[in-house]
């Protein structure tokens, strides 16, 4: 499982992140960000499960429009999951 910490503008996410075959085999997600309501921050944990690396951005985004998180973004989600992923053009 590889790490990834990223500061947003009013918190940081840590992510830690297995992958298999460049799809997402495990992931967690957390740090001292809101999001309301809270139980979606594990429906997304789960829903990322099996999907590849291309496909986040799009899901992340749709993600958002259904939860309330001030001071983090569906970018900042997105560039601290492809942190932990290695990717260095972030």
């Amino acid at each position: 499982m590889t790490k990834a910490v990223y500061k947003a503008a009013k918190g940081v996410i840590k992510i830690d992140l297995s992958l298999t075959d460049g799809k997402i085999s495990d992931i967690r997600i957390a740090g001292d960000f809101f999001i309301h309501p809270e139980e979606k921050l594990w429906s997304l944990e789960e829903f990322l499960k099996g999907k590849a690396l291309s496909e986040i951005d799009k899901i992340i985004v749709d993600f958002f429009k259904t939860i309330e998180s001030p001071g983090v973004t569906a970018e900042d989600f997105i560039k601290a999951i492809k942190l932990a992923a290695g990717e260095k053009n972030v």
